[in-house]
């Protein structure tokens, strides 16, 4: 294989592919990134076996495949001193240069990558990258990192209809975003939360076209494809814990409020609720923080309902506050032990988080 391309398009196609690097023992090849080249492209491929991560770059050239450090040949990418890199293979080796530099790295045949084919997709429909990356951004801080439970470190996609919802929860609290979609109808896999935050970091502009087959999803926006296995598992039935008509409204500025849980997280961290006190035309904040100090605050505020005190987690409040794409945030309420609505003035996205029970 021999190849000659622009240093910075091959340095950015490096970075994108060494997230889903893998480091497992008794596999060396999975440090490595697959390169393989035909007469039109180039085609750089990672994979840790859960996430497996494709760009393809135009790139003219004597055809042939291998596998190289990725990390290695990142670096060295990245840090050369010319607008253009070589590269050679010779004799188990590659050789990089760039201006003055020479680099020789040890390769390894492409017969020892693992393959990590799709398969043939089921289901496939495409989504605004803007959109999508928002969804995602929103919903999967509320997916649970205890890998004990492995449904609840998923994401689901659920599609009914003309709607596409995108769901997490950790049990604690739950983010839900509709989508309207056509073509999603009868999806309905958990995908781990780690590909959906590579996901919503790709997906920035442009469309994505997302390919459901039986044990794996694909995310495929320009030259960048992002595979993901399915996890198996029941999906908790989140419908039921969805407040249908809370009876108590609250409404505020959320930027004004955020500012107000900037303060309070000062002394309040997730082992410290932070009580929230409802009354109308205001909500007050306190914390106080053992043999520390304590935080008091009021912020104006619109509220129809009896008068209420809430003990929340402040870093899940705040989680779900700046998720909220719209100016006035809404706030949706039963009593102070069931879940609170966290919300905006349109209905695309709702947050839940269950208050916390003290005293």
């Amino acid at each position: 294989m021999k190849l000659i391309c622009p240093t910075d398009e091959l340095s950015k196609a490096l970075q994108t592919v060494l997230r889903s690097v893998g480091a497992r023992a008794g596999i060396p090849a999975l440090s490595g990134v697959l390169l393989e080249l035909d007469d039109t492209q180039l085609t750089l491929t990672t994979t840790d076996l859960e996430i497996t991560t494709r760009v393809t770059l135009p790139v003219t050239g004597e055809a042939g495949k291998l596998v190289v450090p990725a990390r290695y040949l990142a670096e060295i990418v990245r840090n050369l001193p010319s607008d253009e890199v070589e590269l050679v293979t010779e004799d188990g080796t590659v050789r990089i240069a760039g201006g003055r530099a020479r680099y020789s790295l040890r390769s390894l045949p492409a017969e020892d990558f693992p393959r990590t084919e799709p398969g043939d997709g089921s289901t496939a429909f495409t989504v605004p990258g803007d959109v999508l990356s928002q969804a995602l951004g929103q919903v999967a801080p509320a997916a649970s990192r205890d890998e004990t439970r492995p449904v609840l470190t998923g994401v689901l996609f659920e599609g009914d209809g003309s709607e596409l919802r995108i769901v997490a929860t950790d049990s604690y609290r739950l983010a839900l975003r509709r989508l309207e979609l056509s073509g999603a109808e009868g999806v309905k896999v958990l995908v781990p939360v780690r590909a959906v935050t590579e996901v919503a970091r790709l997906a920035s502009s442009g469309d994505v076209r997302v390919t459901v087959g039986p044990a794996q999803v694909g995310f495929e926006t320009g030259s960048v494809t992002v595979w993901s296995r399915l996890i198996e598992g029941e999906f908790p039935e989140y419908r039921k814990v969805i407040p249908e008509s809370p009876p108590f409204h609250l409404q505020l500025d959320r930027v004004a409020f955020q500012d107000v849980l900037k303060r309070v997280s000062v002394l309040a961290h997730d082992a410290t609720p932070v009580f929230m006190e409802l009354e109308p035309d205001r909500v007050r904040l306190q914390c106080q923080a053992q043999g520390i100090g304590e935080f008091v605050e009021e912020a104006e505020a619109s509220y129809e309902g009896d008068q209420v005190r809430l003990a929340l987690n402040p870093t899940y409040l705040d989680v779900g506050v700046s998720a909220v794409p719209d100016e006035r945030l809404m706030v949706d309420l039963t009593d102070p032990l069931k879940p609170i609505v966290v919300r905006g003035e349109s209905d695309g996205f709702i947050y839940l988080l269950v208050p916390i029970r003290v005293g």
